[in-house]
């Protein structure tokens, strides 16, 4: 039988093979979206789906947020999963300490390196937080952990600072840099070019953190993989902070990189989360979102606010995910 959705322009354009592993934040970045909170065994279904469907790594959480999250993290940890935990840090040793403490495989240290990050958030040097940053990689290292050496804002940082940052990092024991996109400004063609110069200064592998503030997180990601990005970060359903995230489902059908199937795929991204309440007009939520802007209660400009799309009439009514569906 053939079949008739293969893209014939792959072998024609010479598309080379992506080397990739896949970095899940739903546990981390995503629940930074407005109304989204997991309550802690909500965190651990979440951390299951994703390892059977066979994501390499999972960042569980910030562990020096609140005991709460520490809490979560070690719980995630304990569960023994194929795939890695990882737990973000600040470039602050008590960070290091705290993920220690959960037991995680891997450690994701970040500092902001953008002027104006530098200036109006960190109120520090340019110098002053290299050390931090280094300092805190070489302790996370003694401590045995893989270390993810990331750049907070590296999108608006100078490229020639960026790429000696990450060389430092690198001579310092780091075992991937990472770059973010905090903001969403990147194309897929600025973000082919960014991995590529990267990619000529460091040996270690890259890491692709993107957020879809302009629509294009999935295709600057698959820009970065295509320029030799090894990790890919994700979320399920993109949510993430603003705008969101990559989203996970959408990143592992067009790479083919996984072996679970879409009947695995498809349970996990309908779990999390579910953020309408049926109504007659919109019984069920769609599988593609959509972007739909409604009023603000306090003011007379717009919000931005996530809406689904499905076959029929799309008035649906907005709810908290965790909310119930039905009942009282």
């Amino acid at each position: 039988m053939l079949d008739y959705s293969v893209n014939q322009f792959l072998a024609l354009a010479k598309t080379p093979a992506l080397d990739i592993e896949v970095c899940d934040v739903t546990l981390r970045d995503g629940e930074q979206m407005p109304g989204v909170v997991f309550r802690p065994e909500e965190k651990l279904e979440i951390a299951r789906s994703l390892d059977e469907m066979g994501v390499d790594i999972i960042e569980a959480g910030f562990p020096v947020v609140s005991k709460a999250e520490k809490e979560a993290v070690k719980a995630i940890c304990d569960l023994g999963l194929k795939a890695r935990i990882s737990a973000l840090s600040r470039s602050v040793k008590g960070d290091v300490d705290a993920a220690l403490d959960c037991d995680v495989d891997m450690i994701s240290v970040f500092i902001a390196t953008s002027e104006l990050h530098l200036k109006h958030k960190l109120h520090m040097s340019c110098p002053e937080a290299i050390k931090c940053a280094l300092d805190t990689v070489q302790y996370a290292k003694d401590h045995g952990l893989i270390v993810r050496f990331s750049a907070e804002d590296a999108t608006r940082t100078d490229l020639e600072l960026l790429k000696k940052l990450y060389k430092r990092a690198e001579d310092r024991g780091a075992d991937y840099v990472s770059v973010a996109d905090t903001v969403g400004i990147l194309n897929p063609r600025t973000t082919y070019y960014m991995i590529s110069e990267i990619k000529k200064t460091v040996k270690i592998p890259i890491c692709m953190h993107c957020h879809d503030d302009l629509g294009m997180a999935l295709a600057n990601t698959l820009a970065g993989a295509e320029a030799g990005a090894k990790q890919l970060h994700t979320t399920v359903n993109g949510i993430g902070e603003r705008s969101g995230n990559t989203p996970l489902e959408e990143l592992l059908v067009p790479c083919g990189c996984i072996t679970a199937s879409i009947a695995t795929i498809w349970p996990g991204s309908r779990g999390c989360p579910g953020w309408w309440t049926p109504s007659p007009e919109c019984p069920s939520p769609g599988t593609r979102r959509w972007w739909g802007r409604t009023p603000s209660p306090t003011n007379r400009e717009f919000t931005w606010q996530r809406c689904w799309k499905s076959p029929g009439p799309t008035s649906c009514i907005p709810r908290r995910w965790w909310e119930p569906t039905g009942g009282s």
